[in-house]
């Protein structure tokens, strides 16, 4: 069963396809670059619809946006903290304003990323969706077994840093909220991993905290999936 959900329409004069994903910076360049930010967070402010994905700032924390609203997560010694402006910078970003979705269920269960990504290659396929193309995805439900990082600074001179840790490492069991992420058969390297054609990010259902998906697995009969409205065949 679909179900078309709306959100809040862009102004029209932007000038490109409501749903194209589009990105700055890229992951491969990070490292060489030191890290340095390639974008100012608020100037995406203009989009209404904006769904986005990446690290904040020098490495110091996770960025995911779904239908306009930033969620930023940062981890410390004893956690972590959550921001909800969409403020500072990020080293890369990958990004699309997507006024329309379409709900979509989804069955089966899957043990790990890689069956995640042909599950949703899988369905994509099944609704007529051109693979060629880049787009976004959320997954909405309960999930069963989940292992989720927020970065952390490589630099001693960026608040934050802990020595020999780039990442802080959580665990989730059961746990209800969204899967924001983007798939892409062009994007090894810029902005999903080289041996993988998504970057997924988990956000809990109070928004409390949002991380970067490492491991994954869980049954797909309690959630839903949704595309972009543009992309679906009519």
């Amino acid at each position: 069963m679909k179900y078309l959900i709306l959100v809040p329409l862009l102004v029209f004069s932007l000038g490109f396809s409501v749903a194209q994903v589009m990105h700055q910076g890229a992951m491969s360049e990070m490292r060489n670059s030191g890290f340095a930010p390639t974008l100012s967070l608020d100037s995406l402010q203009r989009y209404e619809a904006l769904v986005a994905l990446g690290p904040f700032g020098k490495m110091q924390g996770e960025v995911t946006v779904v239908d306009g609203q930033a969620f930023i997560s940062s981890a410390h010694a004893d956690g972590f903290s959550t921001s909800y402006d969409l403020l500072g910078e990020s080293p890369f970003l990958v990004y699309a304003n997507v006024n329309e979705w379409v709900e979509v269920s989804l069955e089966g269960a899957v043990k790990s990323m890689q069956e995640l990504e042909e599950a949703i290659k899988g369905k994509a396929l099944a609704e007529g969706i051109d693979l060629e193309l880049p787009f976004f995805f959320k997954i909405e439900g309960v999930f069963d077994q989940m292992t989720t990082h927020i970065v952390t600074p490589r630099s001693p001179e960026v608040e934050g840093y802990v020595q020999d840790q780039n990442q802080k490492n959580f665990d989730h069991s059961k746990e209800s909220g969204q899967l924001i992420g983007v798939f892409s058969k062009e994007g090894r390297r810029i902005y999903t991993h080289h041996d993988s054609d998504i970057h997924v990010h988990f956000l809990s259902k109070n928004g409390d905290y949002t991380g970067h998906l490492d491991q994954f697995s869980s049954q797909l009969s309690q959630a839903v999936i949704y595309f972009p409205a543009e992309i679906m065949s009519n």
